[in-house]
């Protein structure tokens, strides 16, 4: 711009200069004036002030959030095993009611309650007192005479515990119970009047009248109701309350 300026300086003070010059040397002077204020136009003016470079805004980087530590998960305990019996533990119990040889053939069903609570070797209760134990027997017929031997063995099948029933195996060591002679029974009746007909005409022989014939036959019905007794079937009688000891033969688990 500068250089502009101090070409048209010279040419106005060519033109003042009169004809000291031929307008041909003044035309060739400005020409070249012209082409070197167009170059120099093309360079920027020395006292411009310096545009000051601008620096980018740093770009905001959002923070990558760190992922949010997972809690340690606690390693669960093993559930214990269920509580069992082992082989060789002892049950009580008690019979509520009356159970006899005369009416319940071999392999019925008699009931007992837990007398009390039966536990596992650690402590836990399996069977709690009150359950219900059925109990099968297996031979349980009456003695065929006095003195004669009557026949009984039993088992343990199952037990109900909180209204459920789960199979059990045992042996039934003991019960209590006692034998019972039925008494002068249809089967038996023979047998006194037989004596006692057999001691009338044996009184009647000896005494020779009707008192003899009386007291022979007296003694011979009691003759006859001794020998019935002797030879009557006893029953097996269970009364109520009566004590049942068993053994568990199985490992059990209510489940």
């Amino acid at each position: 711009m500068r250089n502009l300026l101090t070409a048209l300086c010279v040419v106005t003070l060519a033109a003042c200069s009169g004809g000291d010059k031929s307008d041909a040397a003044i035309a060739d002077s400005l020409s070249r004036d012209l082409q070197l204020a167009q170059q120099d136009s093309t360079n920027p003016l020395a006292d411009s002030a310096a545009t000051p470079a601008t620096t980018p805004a740093a770009t905001a980087t959002a923070a990558t959030p760190k992922p949010t530590p997972k809690p340690a998960t606690a390693t669960p305990k093993p559930t214990p095993a269920a509580p069992s019996l082992a082989v060789g533990t002892t049950l009580s119990a008690t019979v509520p009611d009356t159970v006899s040889s005369r009416t319940t053939q071999s392999g019925a069903m008699m009931q007992a309650r837990v007398a009390t609570d039966v536990t596992s070797g650690d402590g836990r209760l399996v069977i709690p007192a009150g359950s219900t134990v059925n109990i099968r027997l297996d031979q349980f017929k009456s003695a065929p005479t006095k003195g004669g031997k009557e026949t009984f063995s039993a088992s343990l099948v199952s037990v109900v515990i909180g209204g459920t029933s789960y199979p059990i195996a045992g042996n039934v060591d003991h019960l209590d119970y006692t034998l019972k002679g039925r008494g002068i029974t249809a089967g038996t009746a023979g047998k006194v009047g037989a004596g006692a007909a057999a001691g009338a005409i044996l009184g009647k022989a000896i005494g020779g009248n009707a008192t003899g014939a009386i007291v022979g036959g007296a003694v011979g019905a009691a003759g006859g109701a001794a020998v019935a007794n002797e030879t009557g079937d006893q029953d097996i009688t269970v009364l109520p309350g009566a004590k049942v000891t068993m053994t568990v033969t199985e490992a059990f688990t209510a489940k």
